[in-house]
């Protein structure tokens, strides 16, 4: 089935698959395009920004995620989690004269907002949407790490800096997608890899620098072999202490990767069955997946990890059967429609419910059930209100819509979709979206971003860093450095292109003739091979 979407006005394609899914949800045919569904759905996630408040609640200094000119009820961590407040006392009834998203979006507004997602965390104040870390600063949908500094992504690291998608890894620097990554810089796409610097797509590889596609290998330089004196003597010559020496390496660095590497038609690790998308690892059946990682049967799923049976949802896990979530981990088992909502099961429409079943419209909750709108129900009440509520939804053409970008309780630019679906002021607010405009007070003496004149500070931490790798400190923000790494990563859009490998001793006589869906656009300079060509070529 081809559809237009609702918003963008691009033709989109529905097939029998989806089909199966919304009918088992009963769920009708969404009205927006993959791409629009999950602009919707990040703009009610703020990542990293961060702002100084006060606890409403026990009033001491606290680090938010929602700024100051909102005027919201926000609490820490510790009084969010406490018994010192009752969500039940910001209870509502239902209006069944009044459409459900605009008593949603004056609802949420009422009730009292947790200041940052943090989990078990210990000197890690500034992060948000993390969990089991320890003396980090500036990471952000992290866990199980220590001594990390302005990363996103990381999994069980230490001591690692400006980082994107990192796994296992110590004294990596300006790494991403990678794993097991030890005193190394700059690496994209490399795995096992120890003491190296500028490289691409390599594995197990110790002191190699300005490479490529190399496997098992030591003291390489642009792809050729050294002595260890000569590699070390060499090494020198790039000058890597000094800007004027990273600056130059780094154009080298990105002149070798569209020119001179190959590059498979997906990013990928470890076992993939019958599945597309990009920055995959162990999925079986899933189709359209971004940045997922031990999935079974998932469609438009994205940023998320040890997920079935799902479709239309963000940045979460450990769950099953849910459809238009956000920020779930782990994901409510047959859920709908939820932000910010971990553990529990049949939950609607509703936000930053936690290990409960049964709620639907509703906000603040811990281990409820039988809950609308932070009203407590009976079992039979329940039902008759949420078939009420949802009747109306469908009259709408609305049932099984994430929330409204209307209703995010964060301004656009604040948002996640501002990463993937950037706009400007204009266009945001053309839309009838909120847009936040900041100024950069700050001291004369203050460092400020090359970029975007943003001010910005170099904390103990990472000063200590640069002196230990005898490198010169970053002259841009954190955010600058971060939307850096964010252009390294692909869009999470596929096309369908031809191999190009030529190579006809992999088989073919002229170009192979694959065809591949890949996010490697038409007009990008890389060279692009299938699988088997790709393996041919770097095995």
């Amino acid at each position: 089935m081809i559809k237009q979407c609702a918003q963008c006005n691009k033709t989109f394609h529905i097939d029998s698959n989806d089909q199966d899914f919304y009918k088992r949800r009963a769920v009708p045919d969404p009205q927006l395009c993959p791409a629009c569904r999950s602009q919707r759905r990040l703009a009610h996630r703020n990542e990293t920004m961060l702002y100084s408040d006060e606890c409403d609640l026990c009033h001491r200094s606290i680090i938010s995620q929602y700024s100051p000119d909102k005027q919201f009820t926000v609490y820490c961590r510790d009084c969010w989690w406490s018994d010192r407040w009752n969500p039940f006392d910001y209870a509502r009834n239902y209006n069944p004269n009044s459409h459900f998203f605009e008593q949603w979006a004056d609802f949420i507004r009422s009730v009292p907002l947790i200041n940052l997602l943090d989990m078990k965390s210990d000197n890690s104040e500034y992060t948000n949407c993390v969990s089991n870390n320890k003396n980090c600063y500036l990471i952000f949908t992290s866990d199980y790490n220590e001594n990390c500094l302005y990363s996103n992504w990381l999994e069980h690291c230490r001591d690692c800096v400006d980082s994107f998608k990192l796994n296992n890894s110590e004294q990596a620097y300006q790494c991403f997608f990678g794993d097991r990554i030890y005193n190394s810089q700059y690496l994209i796409k490399c795995f096992s890899a120890t003491e190296s610097f500028y490289c691409y797509d390599c594995r197990n590889i110790q002191n190699c620098t300005l490479s490529w596609n190399l496997r098992n290998k030591q003291y390489y330089i642009l792809n050729q072999p050294y002595s260890q004196i000569d590699y070390y003597k060499k090494l020198a010559e790039f000058e890597l202490t000094t800007r004027v020496g990273r600056e130059r390496i780094r154009l080298q660095f990105q002149q070798l990767m569209q020119q001179s590497a190959k590059h498979h038609y997906r990013n990928q690790l470890g076992r993939i069955e019958n599945s597309t998308g990009d920055y995959v690892r162990d999925i079986h059946n899933c189709w359209q997946c971004f940045d997922i990682e031990e999935a079974d049967h998932c469609r438009y799923v994205n940023n998320m990890i040890g997920v079935k049976d799902s479709m239309d949802c963000e940045y979460g896990g450990m769950g099953e059967d849910g459809y238009q979530n956000v920020e779930t981990f782990p994901m409510p088992r047959h859920s709908m429609v939820t932000y910010g909502c971990y553990g529990g099961n049949d939950i609607y429409y509703s936000h930053s419910v936690m290990n409960s079943k049964n709620v639907f419209g509703s906000s603040g909750l811990k281990k409820a059930q039988y809950v609308i709108m932070n009203k407590q129900y009976s079992e039979a009440d329940y039902r008759t209100v949420f078939n009420a509520i949802r009747t109306s939804l469908i009259e709408a053409g609305q049932w099984g819509q994430f929330f409204p970008i209307e209703t995010s309780l964060f301004a656009y630019n604040e948002t996640n979709a501002q990463h993937w679906y950037p706009l400007t002021r204009q266009q945001v607010e053309q839309r009838g979206w909120q847009y936040l405009e900041t100024d950069n007070p700050a001291p004369s003496s203050a460092q400020r971003c090359t970029n975007c004149q943003r001010p910005f500070k170099y904390v103990a931490a990472e000063t200590s860093f640069y002196e230990q790798h005898h490198m010169p400190a970053p002259q841009q923000c954190y955010q600058c450095r971060y939307a850096t790494r964010r252009a390294w990563h692909n869009p999470q859009r596929l096309w369908q292109r031809q191999c190009l490998c030529q190579q006809t001793d992999h088989g073919h006589a002229e170009r192979c003739a694959e065809q591949c869906d890949t996010s490697y656009a038409p007009d990008r300079p890389e060279v692009i091979y299938c699988n088997d060509c790709y393996q041919k070529t770097v095995y």
